[in-house]
């Protein structure tokens, strides 16, 4: 009952605050981009950031306050951060029954993962994996331009 309770604490924070997304890399010395699933979450409150820390791994970090190009103080900002399927899809899993206003970025991050597994040294990929992680990338996209 207790952890239910908090997953569902978490999963509206990433609701409210967090970012879901695919991202798109190309390497220089790259044939063909990279995809990979990303979640992120920014806060003026670090004890947010150190609870999502202690809970899924990941990363953190913070973005000093300072002065925008518009005058207005900006105040200090904590970020966490987790990428790539291994350490997503656990964490995804997890909050999924929980989200309401993300559902469908999960969904969609859970589904690219169980169809694009990570396998180091695959060779080129074909024109049709590449065709369906962009279209994959592409609508994730839209997800989060369009709420």
């Amino acid at each position: 009952m207790e952890s239910d309770l908090r997953m569902a604490y978490l999963a509206g924070i990433i609701d409210g605050d967090g970012s879901l997304s695919l991202i798109r890399k190309q390497e220089k010395d790259s044939v063909s981009p990279l995809y990979y699933p990303c979640m992120q979450l920014m806060n003026l409150d670090q004890g947010i950031i150190n609870m999502f820390k202690s809970q899924f791994g990941g990363n953190v970090g913070v973005k000093k306050a300072y002065v925008g190009s518009d005058g207005c103080k900006r105040r200090e900002i904590h970020r966490w951060k987790l990428e790539k399927a291994p350490k997503c899809y656990p964490v995804l899993n997890d909050l999924i029954n929980y989200l309401i206003i993300k559902k469908d970025r999960a969904q969609l991050l859970l589904q690219y993962i169980k169809d694009n597994p990570f396998k180091r040294g695959q060779g080129t990929l074909t024109f049709d994996v590449l065709q369906n992680r962009h279209s994959t990338y592409l609508k994730m996209k839209s997800l989060n331009e369009s709420k």
